[in-house]
């Protein structure tokens, strides 16, 4: 079970994100992630899903490799983690160059990025999963 208190988890909330508080079911879905339970969050556009996976990334040990069909909400999401200056983070799609795929899992390998967000697809493709 993992140790982060929900006053701790409020006050990375603010300090890393801005938030003055989590919205209805932000903070249960973040302390059952780091608690490695499987959870599955069904919410509105706009109630802060990519929120949680981003906070949970920074409190659990190593990157945290998020699975969005969605490619314009990738690079929104990578967007904004660079904007609020938070560790490092990259996309793998079909809309990616070669050279930039190979360069995020090169980084993802090295423990350079602290979020990956992958396509589906890209689950089923052996270069993501190098031996």
């Amino acid at each position: 079970m993992h140790r982060t208190t929900k006053t701790q988890l409020q006050k990375i909330a603010k300090t890393k994100f801005g938030f003055e508080r989590l919205k209805l079911g932000q903070e249960q879905a973040v302390l059952a992630l780091l608690d490695h339970r499987d959870t599955l969050v069904v919410q509105p556009t706009g109630s802060g899903k990519s929120a949680i996976c981003q906070i949970a990334g920074l409190l659990i040990d190593g990157p945290t490799i998020v699975v969005s069909p969605l490619i314009a909400l990738q690079k929104d999401q990578v967007d904004s983690i660079q904007k609020l200056d938070l560790p490092e983070a990259a996309v793998v799609n079909s809309q990616q160059r070669v050279g930039a795929v190979r360069e995020a899992f090169e980084k993802f390998e090295q423990n350079g990025l602290e979020y990956l967000f992958l396509a589906p697809e890209q689950l089923q493709r052996p270069e993501t999963w190098p031996a």
